[in-house]
């Protein structure tokens, strides 16, 4: 399953894509082998307890509620399967859902602080899990339900965070974090002011401390 380009800039690139895990279609399989048999019974039943001219009609009226029934048990859940997805890019996290009403969310990575998962029993069962997104933002909590394999779609999004030049800095700053990127360079130190006391190519300067001897030494030479 792939996500329309059209959606993404010309350099993004899409990480993870994703529809909540298919478990959620096992209650509406269930209803339907349920409503399909109780409407089969119902129509082997009313015969014998109705008048004939009537029969037709209570069986169109059972069958036209079975459809009705299974529309908003089975078809419903099932299109909100299908259109709810989860999107992660280099760039940013997606997530869109809705039938006829859509519903999206954009959180570009430098928002996101932080991310954790959480899984029941049954979610071990199947594979999935919850992924708990935390932003910057006021109510910044972000749930994505039913997300599969979410232990491995954690440690991606995390990877992209603390990647270097990742989401945790603004663009163009550098990154350090847990020693993963660029330690910021001292805006004081100038590598070519010779009385610079943290200037590595000064012979006369270890770390900052003078070493005793040396400056002596060079002025004898001289």
């Amino acid at each position: 399953m792939t996500r329309s380009r059209r959606h993404l800039d010309a350099d993004e690139q899409v990480v993870v894509h994703t529809r909540t895990h298919a478990k959620a279609l096992i209650g509406p399989a269930v209803l339907l082998v349920l409503l399909g048999a109780a409407v089969g019974a119902g129509s082997a039943a009313l015969p014998p307890l109705l008048p004939a001219s009537s029969r037709p009609a209570m069986q169109g009226v059972l069958v036209l509620l079975g459809v009705v029934l299974a529309v908003w048990w089975v078809v419903r859940p099932f299109l909100r399967w299908a259109t709810t997805t989860y999107t992660i890019t280099d760039r940013r996290l997606n997530t869109r859902s809705g039938i006829l009403s859509r519903t999206g969310k954009d959180i570009p990575l430098v928002r996101v602080t932080d991310v954790s998962s959480e899984r029941s029993l049954s979610d071990r069962v199947f594979g999935c899990g919850t992924l708990v997104v935390q932003t910057a933002a006021e109510n910044g909590t972000i749930t994505l339900d039913d997300v599969p394999d979410v232990v491995w779609v954690q440690d991606e999004l995390t990877a992209l965070l603390f990647a270097p030049h990742g989401g945790w800095s603004a663009p163009g700053e550098p990154v350090d974090v847990g020693g993963y990127g660029r330690a910021a360079a001292d805006p004081d130190d100038d590598p070519d002011d010779p009385d610079d006391p943290d200037d590595p190519d000064d012979p006369d300067e270890d770390g900052g401390r003078r070493v005793p001897g040396r400056s002596s030494r060079r002025a004898r030479r001289r």
